[in-house]
């Protein structure tokens, strides 16, 4: 039951019991239900003070409350009288059972509601993802000038929602790993202005890391490898707003044939 349904039963209650209170001790009062008592009281005290020790007897509990000039009608319409605040009593509970209900059923629709806008958002809402990472080895002009061999990493995403993204802003890193030792090779971001469009491709990393040709050998012996981790995050145009995958891949050299070995370490996390 709701704050508001118990505050209101319990007013309901409160003002029934003074009610009932009041009647009570309106009938309680031995004036009230026979007015000379108290001019018998009175006269008693009166008759006690000038010595006469005979005072007039009061009436018992039943006289006192009761009188012969009670007709059926009267005590029918006292026991009607008791009876009508028993209904009363049972006509508050049913109001508050009322209320409950209504009140259940209320918060059934309103969740509902929200249930049924939350599954057309799922429905329609962007979802980014990684469609592909390509790498690959080729010899290209460094900073020096000089012809040298160069990986090159591209990863690409794709909206496979129904409705586009806004804000992606893309952060991702380069790193060499040597048995448990990591280090950082290249660090990229790329926020981009754009909507990504749902099932178009748009580039999230796109960079070359250049080798000596010692550092090339080294990679072929698989002595060290490479590993490309990053973060999308962007809002959907539909639903909330803050939403996000990451993704972790390894390359490494394939001994049988240059190719390169490109796997995905971990699913990684998203916001959804």
């Amino acid at each position: 039951m709701s704050n508001r349904n118990w505050v209101a039963g319990a007013a309901l209650g409160a003002i029934a019991g003074v009610g009932i209170a009041l009647l009570f001790l309106a009938w309680a009062d031995p004036g009230f239900r026979y007015p000379p008592y108290r001019q018998i009281g009175q006269q008693d005290a009166k008759d006690e003070s000038g010595g006469n020790y005979k005072p007039i007897e009061t009436p018992g509990f039943w006289k006192t409350y009761t009188t012969p000039a009670d007709t059926y009608a009267q005590w029918i319409a006292a026991i009607a009288a008791i009876g009508s605040v028993g209904v009363s009593i049972w006509a508050v509970r049913l109001v508050r059972n009322t209320l409950v209900v209504n009140q259940r059923a209320t918060t059934a629709a309103e969740d509902a509601v929200a249930i049924t806008r939350e599954m057309g958002e799922a429905q329609t809402r962007a979802y980014l993802s990684v469609s592909s990472v390509d790498a690959k080895i080729e010899r290209m002009t460094g900073k020096d000038g000089a012809v040298a061999p160069h990986l090159t990493i591209k990863v690409n995403v794709i909206n496979g929602g129904q409705t586009p993204a806004r804000n992606a802003y893309c952060i991702g890193g380069i790193t060499s790993v040597v048995k448990k030792t990591e280090t950082v090779i290249a660090f990229e971001t790329r926020a981009r202005n754009e909507d990504f469009l749902p099932n178009k491709e748009y580039r999230a990393l796109g960079h070359s890391i250049e080798f000596s040709d010692v550092d090339l050998a080294s990679f072929k012996r698989n002595d060290f490898v490479i590993r490309v981790h990053g973060r999308i995050t962007y809002d959907p145009v539909v639903g909330s707003k803050g939403k996000f995958v990451d993704y972790l891949y390894s390359v490494s050299a394939d001994r049988a044939q240059d190719a390169l070995d490109i796997e995905r370490q971990k699913t990684g996390n998203a916001s959804d």
